[in-house]
């Protein structure tokens, strides 16, 4: 057992809760060094009702086969069980503000501020090195960078960062609570 999965849940949440502030701040403070104006960056990101419904759709394909790929192979998707710790027993209010700041604090810091100033590629490829826990399992590397290439690349091509904050957002969102509805069985 490796020193993440001996963490406490109120271990786990302090841990994430503090990686995405760490995340917010990191924004704000890089886009002040590399003279990105996060203002514009959100003024400019408009989105229409199709845009919401395009997104919502992209991320609910991505949780389908998921969820199918879980059900099917679950030891390609095993996490060494953070997921369930993190999820299983959180209520579903709580589930989603926490999958919301996780979206916000996370496009805005890889999409709005490193991808406006390094590009595409080694942003994506970032996003998924820094999923670490992920590292020791191939499959889930490839699917998180695989979800880091669309969600960089909505970013890339509706230049709204509501695109891959709601894409992200619904795949968070569901995917754990689908983790809770299995925890309570």
């Amino acid at each position: 057992m490796n020193n993440i999965q001996q963490l406490t849940e109120k271990q786990l949440n302090v841990a994430l809760y503090s990686t995405q502030l760490l995340l917010l701040v990191l924004s704000f403070a890089l886009a002040f060094l590399l003279d990105i104006s996060l203002l514009t960056i959100m003024e400019n990101s408009s989105i229409s009702i199709g845009m919401v419904w395009a997104s919502i759709s992209v991320g609910l394909v991505i949780v389908v086969v998921d969820i199918i790929g879980m059900i099917r192979y679950p030891t390609i998707y095993d996490d060494g069980g953070i997921n369930q710790t993190l999820f299983a027993t959180k209520s579903y209010l709580h589930i989603f503000v926490l999958t919301l700041f996780i979206a916000i604090s996370e496009e805005l810091f890889f999409r709005g501020v490193l991808q406006s100033y390094f590009g595409l590629i080694p942003v994506s490829i970032f996003f998924a090195l820094i999923h670490f826990r992920y590292l020791k399992n191939w499959y889930l590397v490839l699917n998180v960078l695989i979800v880091s290439f669309l969600l960089g690349y909505s970013y890339e091509l509706t230049e709204s960062l509501f695109v891959p904050i709601t894409i992200h957002f619904v795949i968070d969102f569901l995917l754990a609570c689908w983790i809770r509805l299995k925890g309570r069985k």
